[in-house]
């Protein structure tokens, strides 16, 4: 999403001044980080990329002129190419608030929440509407909202089959996946606080 103007590359041919966008998050540092510094999110902080541990998705506000010190929020500065959609939305004290126009899910999200309801009836079972649970609430099937409260709060709890620790965990990349597109925001095990089932 950088205008494909070559941004974190040298320059090999003529070009002009531009202006372009660059896609930043406000984080908190969980150590100290100088501007520029490379790095990623683990346990919804900002540390220092590491190969293999901690992936690098962008870099300290590169314009601070002091060290961030852990526990401070900043910018970070996502690499040039990595977001999958910008959106602009302004106020104007005269025009007062613009409204949201709804739009129908994307096919992207369509085809994740389809994956993640299946996902749930399988693992939550006792939310299906034959289940325990929902034989008590007139047969309805809450599976699928059982599981999104889960992953939304950084833990999952299996409702009628076992899981006793990460190793446990049924299909994980595709479930990372898929409920990052559905929650839009990445979903990340590793900072998970817990993984259990009702068992």
């Amino acid at each position: 999403m950088n205008g494909d103007i070559g941004i974190g590359k040298l320059i090999e041919q003529e070009r002009h001044r531009d202006a372009i966008h660059i896609a930043v998050c406000p984080v908190e540092a969980g150590v100290e980080l100088r501007p520029g510094t490379e790095i990623g999110i683990m346990k919804g902080q900002a540390f220092n990329a590491l190969p293999g541990l901690i992936q690098p998705i962008g870099v300290v506000d590169p314009f601070l002129k002091h060290v961030v010190l852990p526990g401070q929020r900043f910018y970070m500065f996502l690499f040039p190419g990595s977001i999958t959609s910008l959106r602009h939305e302004w106020e104007h004290p005269t025009l007062g608030e613009v409204k949201a126009t709804p739009t129908a899910p994307s096919p992207d999200k369509a085809t994740s929440e389809k994956w993640l309801r299946e996902y749930a009836r399988r693992v939550n079972s006792y939310y299906c509407g034959d289940g325990y649970y929902g034989e008590k609430d007139g047969g309805k099937d809450t599976s699928y909202e059982v599981l999104m409260a889960d992953l939304a709060g950084n833990s999952i709890t299996y409702h009628g089959i076992d899981m006793h620790d990460r190793g446990d965990l049924i299909d994980e990349k595709k479930l990372a996946h898929h409920a990052s597109v559905v929650l839009g925001r990445p979903v990340n095990f590793d900072g998970f606080e817990y993984f259990s089932c009702s068992c």
